[in-house]
């Protein structure tokens, strides 16, 4: 009986400590990665990264091209999935969702995402998994998403 106290010690400190070779749940992270700008304590810089994400995504998809593509209009839901790498790159990029062509939009666009700092446990960067939904709108008339720009009077 000794002998297997001390093997099932071992086996439980062996099970409570985190694989940090596997990639790491965002929200475990002691140090959320960080997008150049953003500031304070980890859970405001997982707020900003999330934000800064979500900003990019929305500024360098093309609406355009997605709606170029004879897909019928409304609106389309994908659920990209990705590591940030202890290099600060986004890396294994998957997207599910309806049509492959906004899929691999989407994950066009991730794969552009700027470098960041990696996040961190115990002060050592770690892969970090993140995922998010993302919903798109086509339209029929392409001109609808575009803004219009107002021609000045010359007098």
């Amino acid at each position: 009986m000794k002998r297997l106290i001390p093997f099932f010690l071992a086996l439980i400190l062996g099970f409570s400590g985190r694989a940090q070779d596997e990639p790491q749940p965002f929200a475990l992270v002691d140090q959320a990665p960080i997008y150049l700008g953003c500031e304070g304590d980890n859970a405001a810089l997982k707020t900003c990264l999330s934000q800064k994400i979500a900003q990019f995504i929305g500024e360098n998809y093309n609406q355009e091209y997605a709606e170029s593509l004879g897909i019928a209009p409304g609106r389309y839901k994908m659920y990209a999935r990705f590591t940030i790498d202890t290099k600060g790159d986004f890396s294994n990029i998957t997207v599910e969702g309806e049509h492959i062509a906004l899929n691999e939009e989407l994950k066009r666009v991730i794969d552009s995402f700027p470098k960041v700092i990696p996040g961190m446990i115990d002060d050592k960067p770690v892969d970090v998994m993140y995922a998010l939904p993302v919903m798109i709108q086509l339209n029929d008339d392409p001109t609808k998403n575009r803004k219009k720009k107002k021609r000045k009077n010359k007098s």
